[in-house]
């Protein structure tokens, strides 16, 4: 359950990762943007580091899951 969320959350970043790419070539910046725009790109931004925290929060626990399971099997 938990590969498939890390693997949507990663989708996710990397789509992230792309938008920013595009503002920032050839463009002015945020202050150039509308304010609707502005507003679109500081909830991605929000939502990139969400889903940055998430991610990193679901490989500690998986990680921790995978320890656990030799500590009781050995």
């Amino acid at each position: 359950m938990i590969a498939p969320l890390i693997g949507l959350q990663t989708a996710i970043a990397m789509s992230h990762n792309a938008t920013m790419g595009m503002l920032s070539f050839g463009a002015r910046g945020i202050h150039s943007m509308d304010k609707a725009a502005q507003m679109q790109f500081a909830q991605n931004v929000f939502m990139y580091k969400l889903t940055q925290a998430q991610q990193e929060y679901y490989q500690k626990l998986l990680d921790k899951n995978i320890k656990r399971s030799f500590s009781i099997f050995a």
